[in-house]
């Protein structure tokens, strides 16, 4: 179960980050594109999160993930992955285990930082990473928070040589996560 559920954090974790015109697109976004957050709340899921209004927004019933983006070509993305039944006793020991498979599952696997963090006040813990896909390197930031026996995971991705400029917009998304009753 651990291992079918990691393969698929680490393929979530990099929707996204497969143009190489991801550069010029990112260039091309308005300010006002990302500056106007609107909430996005998957009742049925337990939580809510503001994106910003001009992302497009991809919901796969019965799978647990919500998938946003600026723009497909963008490399630019945001998922949200809900594992229902998950009882996590020690959350640090979970990424522990979760980092073994993406280094095994990811190709050009390379772990920057990781911590903790307090998302709607509970403790989460981030994992920061590069890996390559096709012939792209994204990087990749996620968060973890366990909570009624479900494992949430934020994950946000961009090209390596973007993610700096995506980080601010990542880092905002990030903090508005809210859990909501369901």
């Amino acid at each position: 179960m651990l291992k079918q559920f990691i393969l698929a954090l680490s393929l979530s974790s990099l929707i996204g980050v497969t143009s190489i015109e991801a550069v010029q697109q990112l260039n091309l976004m308005k300010d006002a594109e990302i500056s106007t957050l609107s909430p996005f709340v998957n009742s049925q899921k337990g939580y809510q999160i503001s994106l910003p209004s001009a992302w497009d927004r991809k919901q796969n019933e019965g799978e647990g993930i919500d998938i946003f983006s600026v723009n497909l070509k963008t490399g630019q993305s945001v998922s949200v992955i809900v594992s229902d039944k998950i009882d996590i006793q020690n959350l640090n020991q979970f990424v522990d285990d979760s980092l073994k498979e993406l280094k095994v599952s990811t190709e050009e696997f390379h772990l920057i930082d990781r911590g903790t963090a307090k998302l709607d006040g509970k403790d989460s813990e981030w994992i920061l990473y590069t890996g390559a896909l096709s012939q792209n390197r994204g990087k990749i930031l996620q968060y973890l928070i366990s909570s009624n026996q479900r494992l949430y995971i934020l994950t946000f991705g961009s090209l390596e040589e973007d993610f700096d400029i995506s980080r601010p917009i990542f880092d905002e998304i990030a903090q508005s996560f809210r859990f909501v009753d369901h």
